[in-house]
């Protein structure tokens, strides 16, 4: 990596050669455990599109098949002692005393870590990387240790996956310390330095984003100087990831700068809040990222036909942080009045 992508001069370990099989294997074996885990916390996610989100068609197929065939849990336990057996950081990790993983637990990387760390006997412990991975996705290797964001997910921890609370130790998010506010941290955001920066974050496939974003830059043209502001769209990356984001779509609506590069060490929800002064979203949780740094925060819950989920009337309720608006119809006067206060 570049030094700029590296603020912190940290030694990069060893290249890992980490073959493509081993993921094809880490489906199966995710896929089958994730079926046990909502078969005993929440079953009826088991027939949400979502259950297969991110899986190629081919993958889904065969895991339904086997599934149908009562193999499934047979052929998934096999991959794992297969994976355990063979394990590429076996020889990375043998000369550590402690190994440390940020994680969203579903991560192949960190299994395969995992296993290795429990072969040969040395300690492992998993960072939590993001609101609901502990609530919503199984653990399928278990390390010694494990840090969580709060006192809530220590709860998950506990009553989801009965892990020991003497091993939990409440550190807070990771994710949430990179905030400087210097725009020539973000080259592409050169341009806009003397401009008010409107952040519109993505909600992958499940709200569709285009109307919504089509009529805030309507108004906005009409109702404010724009030539002060930048609108900036981060689309949720899934949707560059399963080929569902219409790129031509959204270059017809004018003032709009499409951002289309995934998260990596520079260009990250923490680096891209940094230069933002206000956040527009449908619900994303960078919203609640975006109030614990200050920034006003605007957020829409409403349905739509071609929305992938529906009854947004009941997100939201318990959140009384920042406006949220439910109708359509007062996307303007509502907008209108926060960008006047704000």
């Amino acid at each position: 990596l570049e030094k700029d992508l590296n603020p912190y001069k940290l030694d990069f370990l060893e290249n890992i050669n980490y073959k493509n099989y081993r993921y094809s294997f880490w489906l199966i074996i995710y896929h089958y455990n994730f079926y046990k885990f909502l078969e005993k916390n929440d079953p009826d996610w088991i027939k949400s599109p979502h259950f297969y989100k991110g899986v190629p068609y081919k993958f889904k197929v065969l895991i339904k098949l086997l599934k149908k065939l009562f193999i499934l849990g047979f052929v998934a336990k096999f991959l794992q002692l297969f994976k355990k057996k063979f394990n590429p950081y076996d020889q990375l990790i043998k000369k550590y005393d402690l190994i440390v993983s940020f994680t969203g637990i579903k991560d192949p990387h960190s299994d395969d870590l995992c296993r290795s760390a429990n072969k040969l006997g040395k300690k492992i412990l998993f960072i939590q990387t993001g609101w609901d991975n502990i609530s919503s996705k199984p653990l399928i290797e278990r390390p010694d240790f494990f840090g969580v964001w709060g006192l809530q997910s220590s709860e998950f921890l506990r009553s989801f996956h009965c892990f020991q609370l003497n091993n939990t130790f409440l550190i807070g998010s990771p994710r949430l310390y990179l905030h400087k506010k210097n725009k020539k941290t973000l080259l592409p955001f050169k341009k806009f330095k003397n401009k008010k920066i409107i952040l519109f974050i993505g909600c992958g496939e499940n709200f569709y984003d285009y109307p919504l974003l089509k009529k805030l830059n309507k108004f906005m043209t009409k109702s404010i100087n724009i030539r002060k502001y930048q609108i900036i769209y981060k689309p949720h990356p899934v949707m560059y990831i399963k080929n569902q984001f219409n790129e031509a779509e959204y270059k017809k609506i004018p003032n709009i700068y499409l951002w289309k590069k995934l998260d990596d060490i520079k260009y990250n929800n923490s680096s891209i809040l940094s230069v933002t002064d206000f956040l527009i979203s449908p619900y994303s949780t960078m919203s609640l990222e975006a109030y614990y740094y200050g920034i006003p925060v605007l957020n829409f819950y409403y349905n739509h036909n071609m929305h992938k989920e529906h009854d947004y009337n009941i997100y939201g309720r318990h959140i009384n942080l920042f406006p949220i608006i439910y109708d359509k119809r007062n996307i303007e006067t509502t907008s209108i009045k926060k960008f006047d206060n704000d």
